[in-house]
């Protein structure tokens, strides 16, 4: 059987630098390595040298809603990362990857994020699709997609500002599952990358 692509909510799926991305305590280095689709368009995503979370995040609005966030992965100096789904005020709920292990760890359900669940899928020259599905209840309409890098034991720590991971190919969509990937740049689409 072949999945039914659905829309991919984000914009800019392949470039972290641009303004649909926020960024906070990190930096994006842009089309460094190979991607999983055989251009060279994956960035990587480095910590800065605060003591804070780095995250790179698009804030998007939502609620009583199923979604599914998921994004390309490999490791550089930092070999864990979460993603996660946030009110950005009560709650939130992630999931983190280890790119060594292909070992994943989901978040508790909580007041406004229920059902958890996350596959972390192994692919060609260290690529891993990583996906985190949950329902976003009603404490509020924010339901914001966030990445961010772990130093393999929190992810709030002091970085030294040169250590990352490599991102490519991020998607949110609702729905319990990802579906093929959807590029896409300053609009979401709906036509399947690869």
């Amino acid at each position: 059987l072949i999945k039914t692509a659905t829309t991919n909510l984000l914009t800019y799926s392949e470039e972290f630098d641009q303004s649909g991305w926020g960024v906070a305590q990190a930096s994006v280095s842009t089309n460094v390595i190979t991607a999983p689709d055989g251009t060279v368009t994956s960035d990587k995503f480095i910590e800065t040298t605060d003591n804070n979370i780095h995250l790179v995040w698009q804030a998007r609005t939502g609620s009583n809603e199923t979604v599914t966030a998921s994004v390309y992965a490999k490791a550089a100096e930092r070999t864990v990362f979460k993603i996660e789904m946030s009110n950005f005020s009560t709650a939130s709920c992630g999931a983190t990857f280890n790119l060594t292990t292909s070992t994943v760890s989901v978040d508790s359900a909580n007041a406004d994020y229920t059902n958890p669940s996350a596959t972390i899928v192994a692919l060609a020259n260290g690529w891993y699709r990583c996906s985190l599905t949950v329902t976003k209840g009603s404490v509020n309409t924010t339901n914001n997609f966030a990445l961010l890098i772990s130093n393999g034991t929190t992810i709030s720590y002091t970085g030294d500002g040169t250590s990352g991971i490599y991102l490519w190919g991020a998607q949110l969509e609702t729905g319990s599952e990802a579906t093929p990937y959807i590029r896409t740049g300053a609009t979401s689409n709906s036509t399947p990358r690869f």
